[in-house]
């Protein structure tokens, strides 16, 4: 109690994580695409890839556009989620960063293609993902 990264050792102790440099992190996740379970691979690392790309360009958008503040927490919500040995989860670790929806809200004001497709696209995998709750695949 009291130590505000106590979490940290549970990831160390049940994980196998620790704080390392986010290349680091990118490099075993680059190497996770190829050495892991072929079904897995793309889905998972691919994934975390593709969002550590986005969530930069965000973060950069972010000091340039919203208030300081809001980009200093999403500065410090990368550097949490992306200054770990291996990358796990990180799209739901940065749905909890709210300039990230507040950048994206930015960006699809000015862009109604961009609007539609992303709703078109949520809606779509909204309902992808209640299919297989109802079919019982959803932890498999």
């Amino acid at each position: 109690t009291g130590d505000p990264f106590h979490f940290m050792k549970i990831y160390q102790m049940q994980l196998g994580r620790h704080l390392a440099p986010p290349w680091e992190g990118f490099w075993n996740s680059w190497r996770g695409n190829f050495e892991s379970i072929p079904r897995n691979s793309l889905y998972i690392w691919g994934l975390n890839l593709g969002y550590f790309f986005l969530a930069s360009v965000t973060v950069i958008a972010i000091g340039l556009r919203l208030r300081l503040s809001y980009a200093v927490y999403a500065l410090l919500v990368w550097v949490l989620v992306f200054c770990l040995n291996f990358w796990i989860s990180v799209p739901r670790h940065l749905m909890v960063c709210f300039p990230f929806l507040l950048m994206t809200a930015v960006w699809v004001k000015e862009r109604p293609i961009l609007r539609k497709t992303l709703i078109f696209t949520g809606m779509f995998l909204y309902v992808l993902g209640l299919i297989q709750f109802s079919r019982g695949w959803w932890g498999n």
